[in-house]
């Protein structure tokens, strides 16, 4: 029975890339039993693992739905971080509101409070997973996270752009795991 939000952990990110909804099924289910086993560590990786197909889901057919099932787990997600340190799940959802925040800015360009938004939750994200390797939730996500995250950047104007590298720069010169994180920025030239 301990073993069974990390199955349904894993389960969820395996069939969620032939059917998502299956995926978000099991990662739901395991939501719920690691809670009742008091399993923070599992309870805490699925929430993010959910959200994060949410994220996935939405970025790639822009259905309201998926935004508004991240909405419905945002309170769990801030009792989980209350509850319990582990900064690589901390620094995944981080990058995920930045993902929204940024994604919200560039459908209208209006609210400039959207992008510092953006730019704190990314400073903090990719901050707070370089900090030690954990597996595949902390700095071996940096890539695959970068990857995206460059995706959404290469889409601000050239000004904001280069004013984010040297703040990227600045906040990122002084973390643990600076080299992992510095390395990247090569990627917003």
């Amino acid at each position: 029975m301990r073993g069974y939000p990390s199955a349904l952990n894993r389960a969820g990110r395996i069939f969620a890339q032939e059917d998502p909804e299956v995926g978000l099924g099991y990662l739901d289910e395991g939501i719920k039993v690691a809670r009742q086993l008091s399993d923070g560590w599992f309870w805490f990786a699925n929430l993010v693992e959910f959200i994060e197909l949410c994220y996935r889901i939405w970025d790639e057919s822009r259905q309201r739905s998926y935004l508004d099932r991240i909405s419905s787990r945002v309170a769990e997600i801030a009792q989980a971080m209350d509850e319990y340190e582990f900064p690589d799940l901390k620094g995944r959802w981080n990058l995920v509101r930045g993902h929204l925040s940024l994604s919200a800015w560039l459908e209208d360009q209006d609210d400039v409070g959207l992008l510092s938004t953006a730019l704190r939750h990314y400073k903090e994200g990719f901050a707070q997973i370089a900090q030690q390797y954990v597996g595949s939730s902390g700095a071996a996500t940096i890539a695959s996270e970068f990857a995206k995250f460059a995706r959404l950047v290469w889409l601000l104007p050239i000004e904001i752009r280069a004013t984010w590298q040297e703040e990227f720069r600045r906040a990122w010169a002084i973390t643990p795991g600076s080299t992992l994180l510095l390395a990247r920025l090569e990627l917003l030239y």
